[in-house]
């Protein structure tokens, strides 16, 4: 693209505010997309300069102001790493500015309305858990493929778990079998 053409976009700079609402506006009065700025410039804050856009980052002091700005953007508020990738491009305050704000990840999504996961704990096993796991399951295991299928399917450890509690000659011992 001709950088005479970017200056012929310089009355259109009120509305180089984020990439998405741009690239909304120049569908609507066929301008070029936010992508083809960026690659005649080099970035979408190389574009907002070379049009005379201040490019310095909004400071947001309150929770109010924050919360009403992520309500905004609430699809991408997923993870930090997916979150941070969309709010470079948006210029919107990275994770660890909003972690600041709210105290955490996890609270910042509930303030904003996304529904959170709790993550999966694994279960912890102890030895003598495991020797009791194998007494209830006394004619389970062939050999390992087929313990890690049967244990997938009843919630149990995999051989490798039950390895790392017991020896190989205590696993003999309490299963009565040899290792295949």
């Amino acid at each position: 693209m001709d950088l005479k053409y970017l200056h012929n976009l310089k009355h259109h700079k009120d509305m180089l505010t984020s990439r998405s609402d741009w690239d909304r506006y120049a569908k609507k009065y066929g301008l070029p997309s936010s992508y083809q700025l960026i690659k005649s410039i080099g970035s979408w804050r190389k574009v907002k300069e070379h049009l005379g856009v201040n490019t310095r980052r909004r400071v947001i002091a309150n929770k109010s102001e924050m919360t009403e700005l992520l309500c905004k953007h609430k699809d991408h508020f997923t993870t930090t790493l997916m979150w941070d990738e969309y709010a470079e491009k948006e210029e919107l305050p990275s994770s660890r500015t909003i972690i600041n704000h709210f105290g955490s990840w996890k609270q910042a999504q509930e303030t904003i309305g996304v529904r959170t996961t709790p993550r999966h704990i694994p279960k912890s096993y102890n030895k003598e858990g495991i020797i009791e796991l194998l007494k209830n399951h006394p004619n389970s295991y062939v050999n390992q493929l087929q313990w890690n299928e049967y244990a997938k399917l009843n919630s149990l450890p995999s051989y490798k778990t039950i390895r790392k509690h017991l020896t190989f000659n205590e696993f003999i011992k309490h299963t009565k079998k040899s290792h295949n």
